[in-house]
C-alpha cells in the first residue's frame, strides 16, 4: 500500500515524541474528559432556613411550662373537666380558675389574663406557660388562714378571732400580693428572735398519720427537747386537714435550741423546719389543705424574716445522698413558683 500524506504526519509526530522534542498536547493525543455542567454561583448566596429536626422542639416549647396538674396542686385547687369541649375548671370554695386547652388565656374570677404561650398538650400532659403560676398567685382571692392549734401543755399558737372566716374575709384584702405585710405571721408565733433564719425547710412525715404530738413523743426518745419541726400541717388523721401546729423549738429558738430536723448543724440553726403528715413517696401526695397552708406559712415566715423562695428547699437538698425527703410525688417546683 503507498503510504500517504497523513500517514506520513502522524509517523513523523511519533518519532518526535519519542526524541523527546515535544511535549504530547493532551488535546491532541488523549481524548478528553467529558465536561460537567456547573452551575454557576450567584453573587450572594441566599440564607438557608433552619429546618428543626424530628429530636428537636421548636423554639416555643423550651419556654417554662407547669403542668395543669402540678399548678392545681400548689394553690390547692380542685379539678372537674367538661368531658364535650374539654374544659377545666379549678375551685377552691372561694375561686373559679377556667383553663381551656389549645388557648392564649385563663380566667380567674371571670377575669380573662392573656398568656405568652399556648395551653396545650405534651405527651398527655397538659401545660400552660409558667406565668400562669404568677397570675394566680397575685389574683386568687385569699380564703382564711388555717387553723392554728392550741394545747396549753405543748403548744402555744392560738390567737383570738384567727379561726373566724367571716372576721378575717373582712379585715383582709380581697387580693394577696405574693408576698406583703398581709402575709406575716399570727402575734402567738411572733418570736422577737434574735436568730438569722435564712432557709425553709421542708419534710414529709413519712408515715400516714400523725401529728405534732405524736411526733413529739417519738422525738423525746433522741431528743432531750422532742419535736425536731418547728412547724407540723396536718392531715386530716391526727388533725384538721391544713392545720398548723407550731412546736416548742419555735417557742424556745431564743434560749439556744435548734431545730434536730436537718441532719445538717447549718440547716438545724438557720433553717425553719416544717413537717408535712403523710408519705409522699409510696403514691401519696399533700392534701390540697396542706398545699394552701404550706404556702401561706412559708409566705409569712418569708416576709417576716427576709428568706428569698430560692432558700425554700426539700431536706434532700440539704442532706443528700441520706433520704429522699419529701418524697417524690411533692410538687416542689409548682410550689416554689406559687410563692
Amino acid at each position: 500500500m503507498r503510504p500517504t500524506a497523513r500517514h506520513l504526519i502522524t509517523a513523523l509526530s511519533s518519532a518526535m515524541l519519542l526524541s523527546g522534542c515535544v511535549r504530547p498536547d493532551p488535546m491532541v493525543i488523549s481524548q478528553p474528559a467529558p465536561q460537567q455542567r456547573v452551575a454557576a454561583a450567584p453573587e450572594s448566596e441566599p440564607a438557608t432556613p433552619k429546618v428543626a429536626l424530628l429530636d428537636e422542639e421548636p423554639e416555643e416549647d423550651k419556654a417554662e411550662e407547669i403542668a395543669f396538674y402540678d399548678l392545681a396542686q400548689a394553690f390547692g385547687l380542685k379539678v372537674s373537666i367538661d368531658l364535650v369541649t374539654g374544659r377545666r375548671v379549678l375551685r377552691d370554695g372561694t375561686n373559679t380558675v377556667v383553663v381551656m386547652p389549645s388557648t392564649k388565656h385563663i380566667l380567674i374570677n371571670h377575669r380573662r389574663f392573656p398568656l405568652e404561650g399556648m395551653i396545650r398538650w405534651k405527651q398527655g400532659t397538659l401545660f400552660l406557660p409558667a406565668e400562669s403560676s404568677a397570675f394566680l398567685a397575685e389574683w386568687l382571692e385569699r380564703r382564711p388562714l388555717p387553723q392554728v392549734a392550741h394545747d396549753p401543755e405543748l403548744f402555744d399558737g392560738s390567737e383570738p378571732g384567727l379561726n373566724d372566716p367571716l372576721r378575717r374575709a373582712r379585715t383582709q384584702p380581697a387580693r394577696a400580693p405574693r408576698v406583703s405585710k398581709a402575709t406575716s405571721l399570727p402575734s402567738a408565733w411572733r418570736i422577737n428572735s434574735n436568730r438569722r433564719w435564712r432557709y425553709i425547710v421542708i419534710h414529709h412525715s413519712a408515715t400516714d398519720v400523725g401529728g405534732a404530738k405524736s411526733f413529739h413523743a417519738s422525738h423525746k426518745k433522741k431528743w432531750t427537747n422532742g419535736l425536731g419541726y418547728h412547724f407540723v400541717i396536718g392531715n386530716g388523721s391526727s388533725t384538721g386537714d391544713g392545720q398548723v401546729e407550731v412546736g416548742p423549738r419555735w417557742q424556745r429558738q431564743n434560749k439556744g435550741i435548734d431545730g434536730a430536723h436537718a441532719g445538717n448543724k447549718r440547716y438545724n440553726k438557720y433553717g425553719i423546719g416544717i413537717c408535712l403528715v403523710g408519705n409522699f413517696n409510696k403514691g401519696g401526695r399533700p392534701t390540697p389543705g396542706q398545699l394552701v397552708a404550706l404556702r401561706r406559712l412559708c409566705r409569712a415566715l418569708m416576709s417576716s424574716y427576709g428568706i428569698p423562695a430560692r432558700n425554700v428547699l426539700k431536706h434532700q437538698e440539704v442532706r443528700r445522698g441520706h433520704t429522699d425527703c419529701p418524697g417524690k410525688h411533692f410538687p416542689m417546683a409548682a410550689f416554689k413558683r406559687s410563692l
